[in-house]
């Protein structure tokens, strides 16, 4: 049983302010003291929760108001005092015990609370729309006259105030948040009797919309009695009457004011971080314990001394910082050697500064082999205003091979960047008409990104529907071409609002051996998108292990495989299996099948933080934080006893999302913070089984069962260390699955591991 009782002590004995505004068409009495009380409470909870289920508090207190000078010359102009008594603060729920204590100085805080009860007196009668300025910052407000009662709705939208905050530019991974106020006056004899008001905010993270937060603030203020007060002061300004009331008084602005609330017992940074680091290790990185703890050592990064953060940058590994965007470019200008090129063009596939375009096109062009195709992949991740007309002029004289012969990596990648830039009629028709007269399986690769355009609705299938209507394109002899290279798009998760994709594409040599093979994750919200992620496995110069004949323009090719990753559209380093034939054949006999590791990592996907001056005078924060820990692995495995060659792709991510909604007022506060994670697996799989022609290729992409955890903690803390804390944890299970691919790859893997036939036999063995 919980006992019904509310301990309180006043913080002190009263509190005045005076608030000189407009008052239009609103008057005080002269000589009346009135006398009101004054409350405002706030609710934390979840987006649809309910109220009595909520965290967070009540200060209640004594009003008494006076008309102390008004104007000789007008009556507009007024000069007001208001005296709070008797401050009480308690629960919002009564079913917990608290207690309250404070202190007789001035603090920002209550400064802030001051303002929003003066802000409240601040209103007018008649029905209109203007600016006001009050405890919330420069703000459009509405009003609506009634018979006896005004409403006051406020744009918080429009509110110009100065407060802190930032949020990732990807709405994908951002916060959508909303917020409204509205404040009723009922109005007797042109004075207030009484003041309802109530302001919320809500967020929501837009991916995941579990990660969600609600604040509901409510003001009251009701008239009591009426009794004799003071006789007016004379006086032509109201600044020498204020002057005259107390000299102590000095003019404050009535917007509100930043405070911040000092943590106690906090340990330094230092200190955290002897205590995080261990999470941190490589080892530790596919589990959500330490994106926990990453996500919480940011935080107190942002709080802490340079003087700490130097500490700590001493004692580690330390490498930091140049203007990069001048040693990108300068460098891939002058240097001639070729991995020094590569390094470069790694730099700029990230930075994506538009200065290195004409550079990408020229080592795309100009290029040879890998530096060509990296500079060619480079180019596809530039958004669609930058792929420009003269930048798909070159692309198309690359496909098409109008200067010199290129590989088909290379080849493909040109013509994938010219369809996904909004193609011409004119550059449809010519790649399309190159189909049926290019190599054996770059034939059936072209064959099938088109009819994965078409079949998945992307933005080029209406170009190419209607170039498909000339026979001279649309016919038999064109699109009937054999071959095992494919390309594939399919949903991981669709919904009205959002969705991800999948999709795969396998590019062969003209002998049945892997060229390349492209994985990709993406995550769409509306119109904005994410590349999650990307896996591609590249290799070349194969040929020489079944003693077969190299496709044109790959005559000359070292051979070679590896494998490089992009994680949240961020390239990261390419990892190699083998280089040469001598170490490709140490591999083949040793039969290594030895997972490399591509990249282990944490990276901080969402941060968004929100500082909110709330009407009533009460500060309010949002912060919403995510983090990821990555484990991308891979191996290649050969048996020239089998005659056959498998690839695997793992990746294993941790992913951690943090949402914290406070409200404080530096003597006591309230909040709520809700969390989920998870811990996945994803594996690539391919098979390539060459005892037969032509081989058989199997694909599989195979998704983990992976825990789902949601957690969430409402907390009321008070200066004296006496609190209540609420927790919940949901947890469940999502089932692992196989993801579907093309029809041929399913025909193809089940002859590639069709159950053998027992052998008989009839004789004596």
């Amino acid at each position: 049983m919980i006992l019904l009782a509310v301990f309180f002590l006043c913080f002190i004995s009263s509190y005045s302010a005076s608030v000189k505004g407009h008052t239009t068409g609103l008057s005080l009495n002269n000589d009346r003291l009135y006398k009101l009380t004054y409350s405002t409470e706030v609710f934390l909870d979840r987006g649809k929760g309910k109220l009595q289920d909520s965290v967070g508090y009540r200060l209640s207190t004594g009003v008494d108001v006076v008309l102390l000078w008004r104007n000789p010359d007008g009556d507009d102009d007024q000069l007001i005092q208001i005296t709070i008594k008797n401050v009480h603060v308690e629960n919002v729920n009564q079913q917990r015990i608290k207690e309250f204590y404070s202190y007789q100085n001035e603090p920002v805080a209550i400064e802030n609370l001051k303002r929003g009860l003066a802000s409240l007196f601040q209103t007018q009668l008649s029905s209109g729309t203007t600016n006001e300025v009050d405890i919330s910052g420069d703000c459009k407000v509405t009003y609506q006259a009634h018979q006896d009662k005004v409403i006051k709705t406020k744009a918080l939208d429009s509110c110009k105030i100065a407060r802190s905050g930032f949020t990732i530019p990807n709405q994908v991974l951002g916060v959508s948040s909303k917020a409204s106020s509205a404040t009723t006056y009922k109005i007797e004899d042109s004075f207030v009797v009484s003041v309802l008001a109530e302001e919320t905010h809500s967020f929501r993270l837009n991916f995941l919309q579990t990660i969600t937060g609600k604040i509901v603030s409510k003001q009251k203020l009701e008239l009591k009695t009426t009794e004799a007060g003071p006789r007016l002061m004379s006086g032509k300004q109201a600044a020498a009457v204020i002057k005259a009331v107390d000299s102590k008084y000095k003019a404050l602005p009535i917007v509100g004011q930043v405070f911040q609330s000092e943590c106690e017992r906090c340990p330094s940074l230092p200190e955290h971080w002897q205590i995080v680091r261990k999470h941190l290790q490589p080892a530790n990185l596919s589990k959500a314990e330490a994106v926990r703890n990453f996500l919480v050592f940011v935080q107190h990064l942002r709080t802490a001394k340079k003087e700490e953060i130097l500490q700590i940058l001493k004692t580690e590994n330390k490498e930091a910082v140049v203007e990069a965007k001048k040693l990108i470019l300068g460098g891939l200008e002058k240097t001639e050697n070729k991995e020094d090129i590569k390094m470069y063009l790694l730099a700029l596939k990230n930075a994506l500064l538009p200065e290195g375009i004409p550079l990408l096109l020229k080592y795309a062009e100009a290029g040879e082999g890998p530096v060509s195709h990296l500079a060619t992949t480079a180019l596809q991740r530039y958004d669609v205003p930058f792929i420009t007309d003269e930048v798909k002029k070159t692309l198309n004289r690359i496909y098409h091979q109008n200067r010199k012969i290129h590989e088909k990596t290379v080849r493909t990648t040109a013509a994938t960047v010219i369809l996904n830039n909004n193609p011409s009629y004119m550059e449809v028709k010519n790649i399309l008409l190159s189909i049926g007269e290019l190599p054996k399986e770059m034939n059936k690769y072209m064959l099938a990104l088109f009819q994965d355009i078409l079949r998945f609705e992307m933005p080029a299938s209406k170009m190419v529907r209607r170039v498909l209507k000339e026979m001279v394109v649309h016919n038999y002899d064109r699109f009937s071409g054999t071959g095992s290279s494919s390309a594939y798009t399919g949903y991981i998760q669709r919904e009205p609002r959002s969705a991800s994709t999948y999709s795969l594409d396998i590019l062969y040599s003209g002998s049945g051996i892997l060229r390349r093979s492209n994985l990709n994750v993406f995550q769409y919200m509306g119109k904005a998108s994410l590349h999650g992620s990307q896996v591609v496995i590249e290799a070349q110069g194969l040929e020489a292990l079944i003693a077969a004949t190299p496709d044109e323009g790959e005559e000359n090719l070292d051979s070679y495989a590896g494998m490089s990753a992009i994680l949240f559209d961020v390239q990261l380093r390419p990892v190699t299996f083998f280089n040469g034939y001598s170490d490709l054949m140490s591999k083949v006999l040793s039969a290594s099948g030895d997972p490399i590791s591509v990249v282990k990592g944490l990276v901080l996907l969402i941060d968004h933080s929100q500082e909110l001056q709330l009407q009533s005078g009460l500060k309010a924060n949002i912060e919403v934080q995510g983090g990821l820990a990555i484990d991308i692995s891979g191996a290649m495995e050969f048996s020239l006893w089998y005659r056959e060659s498998k690839t695997r792709v793992k990746n294993r991510v941790s992913v951690v999302i943090t949402g914290d909604v406070t409200v404080d007022s530096s003597f006591v506060k309230a909040g709520l913070e809700t969390s989920a994670e998870t811990e996945a697996g994803l594996e690539f799989i391919s098979t390539v089984q060459f005892s037969q022609y032509p081989f058989l290729v199997c694909m599989q992409m195979d998704k983990d069962a992976a825990p789902f955890r949601q957690l969430e903690t409402k907390y009321e803390r008070l200066s004296t260390g006496r609190g209540y804390v609420s927790r919940k944890r949901k947890e469940h299970l999502v089932a692992g699955c196989e993801f579907p691919l093309h029809q041929e790859n399913s025909e193809m893997c089940r002859a590639a591991f069709a159950p053998q036939p027992e052998s008989t036999s009839s004789g004596w063995f």
